[in-house]
């Protein structure tokens, strides 16, 4: 019987790039579907065995990252659980919660150690210090507090600012902390004493994000539309990142410390910087939706950009091109980080679900950027069993088309010679339902009835 092929171009894609085999870059590894509200956080364990993830629904999941499976649910918070964050060891973690507590956990039995009483109301973000012996809270009650990992006692309450406290990090070396805040300034405090030593203003708006530079030498702030670079020594306003045109949501030095990437609200673009001089080196403006999350890979050689089109995508710090989309979520990607050897990116969305995506192949990250290939669109045949693949201008190189279905499976490839314009596409076996069609990192769906 032939059937009718129907495209759909929605404004947020919501249809699965998977796994088409094993280690293909930007496709699914696992689906990770144990919570029952938005998925808030997800955090890899240092040695990457593991992935944390936390949720709305008040509890916190550790799965395995070798096949996928729940190890432990974390019950303990009664609201919303914000963040999440490893120990050094990675044989804890610390969970924060709108219940206005934090939890150290045990990560091997999944038993509660410790909760962290004193804030007085929601607790936005944790942090362990390098060495493991303490973690540090940010609150909407104005304050952060500094606990001992080993006691749960409380060490230091951070009092200087004067609106939520949404973000607290502590330096490379453990002995100082930042925090950001809503009443326009991030503060550098002692995490020895507890005391004040700088407060940085020049936002003229509230500050999301501070984040120490490698070497601890300076800070990054981001609020705004921009993000400025601060001296951690005496406090001074090094240089002002210029270039967004709306509230800069993330912010993120690169390994080395010579660059930073930047990632705005309304705009819809990730920046790249140079850290020493202030000048852009690319925009990544492929989102069309507000982008939640940026972070580095481990080698410095991409970034990973999170947006609300429900999807996240990964760039070539070379020189700005996009390398992979990974689309496969329902609803907001709201988190994401990359494992620690760089090979695997997790996210979190709004859908409920986290996913596992490939972000290398077996020879490992490669730091050269695929073939840019032409635009393209789908013809389908309503008398037979065929759709054409029409493209913008002829194909520069040899390449796959790959079909796959809302389940995150290959149903068909096809090889796409260099030089042509059009191409013919028999899908006979096809059954009813929801596809995508994957040329290159362009992502088309296709509806069969």
């Amino acid at each position: 019987m032939n059937r009718f092929f129907t495209l759909i171009f929605l404004l947020g894609l919501v249809f699965t790039v998977s796994t088409l085999k094993s280690g293909v870059p930007g496709t699914v590894q696992f689906n990770l579907g144990g919570h029952t509200g938005i998925v808030s956080a997800v955090k890899w364990s240092p040695d990457g065995m593991k992935v944390a993830t936390a949720s709305w629904d008040g509890t916190t999941i550790i799965w395995s990252t070798s096949n996928g499976t729940k190890l432990f649910t974390l019950n303990g918070h009664t609201g919303v659980v914000t963040d999440i964050h490893w120990s050094p060891d990675g044989s804890k973690l610390a969970t924060a919660s709108y219940d206005n507590t934090a939890i150290i956990w045990s990560a091997i039995s999944g038993t509660q150690l410790f909760t962290l009483r004193g804030h007085t109301v929601f607790i936005e973000e944790v942090q362990w210090s390098p060495d493991g012996t303490k973690v540090a809270t940010a609150s909407y009650d104005k304050t952060a507090i500094i606990w001992s990992a080993t006691s749960g006692t409380k060490l230091f309450t951070l009092r200087g600012h004067t609106a939520f406290v949404r973000t607290i990090q502590w330096s490379p070396d453990g002995a100082k902390v930042a925090t950001a805040s809503d009443d326009k300034t991030a503060i550098i405090w002692s995490a020895t004493s507890g005391s004040k030593l700088l407060t940085l203003s020049g936002h003229t708006n509230l500050v999301i994000a501070v984040q120490w530079s490698p070497d601890g030498s300076k800070v990054v702030t981001a609020g705004d539309n921009r993000a400025i670079i601060w001296s951690t020594t005496n406090g001074t306003k090094l240089i002002a990142l210029s270039g967004h045109t709306d509230i800069v949501t993330a912010v993120q030095w690169s390994p080395d410390g010579s660059k930073v990437v930047t990632a705005s609200r309304e705009d819809n673009n990730a920046i790249i910087w140079s850290a020493t001089s202030g000048t852009q080196f690319f925009i990544l403006n492929e989102h069309i939706s507000y982008v939640r999350d940026v972070q580095w890979s481990p080698d410095g050689t991409k970034v990973a950009t999170a947006s609300n089109d429900n999807t996240a995508i990964i760039w070539s710090v070379k020189n700005g091109i996009k390398l992979f989309i990974l689309i496969g979520h329902t609803d907001y990607v709201d988190a994401l980080q990359w494992s620690p050897d760089g090979s695997k990116i997790a996210t979190a969305s709004y859908d409920g679900t986290a996913k596992i995506w490939f972000a290398t192949d077996a020879d490992g990250v490669s730091e050269e950027s695929p073939q840019p290939q032409p635009n393209f669109s789908l013809y389908p045949n309503p008398t037979d069993n065929t759709f054409t693949v029409k493209f913008e201008k002829e194909t520069i190189v040899p390449a796959t088309l790959r079909i796959g279905n809302i389940l995150g499976q290959s149903v068909a490839t096809y090889d796409i010679p260099a030089g042509v314009m059009e191409w013919p596409v028999h899908v006979e076996g096809l059954s009813a339902g929801m596809y995508h069609v994957q040329f290159n990192s362009s992502i088309r769906p296709l509806v069969v009835y």
